[in-house]
């Protein structure tokens, strides 16, 4: 289940965002990728994947996926275009 909802979100994130799939799962820390990447976890994150399972998932250490989810609300509060984003992601993730 975790892989087809993972695939399924990072084509979502990467079709809203313009960003590649291998851009938005690598380390490049290029803003709008890093921006792209916090939005796909927190996508998973909002499906009730535990920040645990997605670090496994994406081969990360779990230390970094908290900190994406923790500075998730700092970024949508200090950008708009973000937000929009995040609300697009979020209604195409539950099929509205």
């Amino acid at each position: 289940m975790i892989s087809q909802d993972f695939e399924r979100t990072l084509a979502i994130v990467s079709e809203v965002t313009e960003i590649e799939k291998e851009k938005i799962l690598s380390s490049c820390r290029q803003m709008q990728y890093g921006e792209a990447r916090v939005l796909f976890v927190k996508a998973l994150s909002e499906q009730g994947y535990h920040y645990a399972i997605i670090a496994k998932k994406m081969e990360r250490a779990v230390s970094s996926i908290k900190a994406l989810l923790d500075g998730f609300e700092q970024r949508r509060e200090s950008s708009i275009i973000f937000g929009k984003l995040h609300s697009e992601i979020t209604r195409k993730v539950q099929g509205k």
